[in-house]
């Protein structure tokens, strides 16, 4: 299957695509506002994975942080907002892909120290695939999501440089 599998960007042709494998796959919503953002400011960045070529299985979201405060150091972060494949198309090496991607456009920006996101406490499956990555739980929160059943999540992060 990987053969047949491409990957691009975001654009307006396909968003409407990635708006649908969200809603199927992630739990919780994202409004108008979040897809206008990531498809037209360019501090977010959305990588698709396309089977042959034109219908979506996964995609990641992400956003490059600026430093908020005094206490940041002038650290720079990417926050991974999103990230979706269609259960069908998993262990195939789609969301490696799409992982490597966020990392390799991380280590391209000198800017940015770390990664970080936030996942379900309970989705055992994801904070695994992420520690593979190097990514640790760094902070538990509570209440995280608020229209889901459980609504803690653990930040999981890994250091850059």
């Amino acid at each position: 299957m990987s053969n047949y599998v491409t990957y691009g960007e975001l654009n307006e042709k396909n968003i409407k695509q990635l708006k649908l494998l969200n809603s199927a796959v992630l739990p919780a919503r994202y409004s108008n506002q979040f897809y206008h953002n990531t498809l037209l400011d360019h501090d977010y960045h959305t990588n698709v994975a396309f089977y042959c070529k034109d219908v979506v299985v996964g995609a990641i979201s992400y956003r490059k942080e600026r430093p908020t405060n005094r206490n940041d150091l002038g650290i720079y972060r990417c926050y991974i907002l999103t990230f979706s494949v269609l259960e069908s198309y998993r262990r195939e090496g789609i969301g490696s892909e799409l992982l490597r991607k966020v990392l390799t456009y991380c280590r391209e920006d000198e800017e940015i120290k770390e990664v970080y996101l936030h996942v379900q406490v309970s989705n055992d499956l994801a904070i695994e695939f992420y520690k593979k990555f190097g990514f640790q739980i760094t902070e538990t929160v509570k209440d995280y999501y608020k229209n889901i059943d459980v609504k803690d999540a653990y930040k999981l992060t890994r250091t850059l440089k």
